[in-house]
């Protein structure tokens, strides 16, 4: 239930905004099979994303995150207008 903590330390040290991913077929948060809150975060600039793993995952009660550092060779971006923008490691 450390959610409120985790937050406030994500918009503290990288800004953006961090909300409770809420449920959409049933009443409250979305839980992980092991019981776990979901957070989502809307960042507003871009960061060297491999320091920012690593210190999200060192906030106390982080499990994990949903940022796939090395894990890809080729990023797809689907855009509002349809197109879709192809970006080759390295991703800078």
């Amino acid at each position: 239930m450390a959610y409120v903590p985790v937050s406030r330390a994500v918009t503290w040290k990288f800004g953006g905004e961090v909300q409770l991913q809420m449920a959409v077929h049933k009443a409250g948060p979305v839980v992980t099979d092991n019981g776990n809150f979901i957070l989502d975060w809307k960042f507003d600039c871009a960061h060297k994303w491999s320091e920012v793993n690593i210190a999200i995952k060192m906030i106390l009660s982080v499990v994990d995150t949903g940022l796939f550092i090395n894990m890809v060779e080729r990023v797809y971006f689907g855009m509002q207008d349809g197109s879709v923008t192809v970006r080759e490691k390295p991703f800078c």
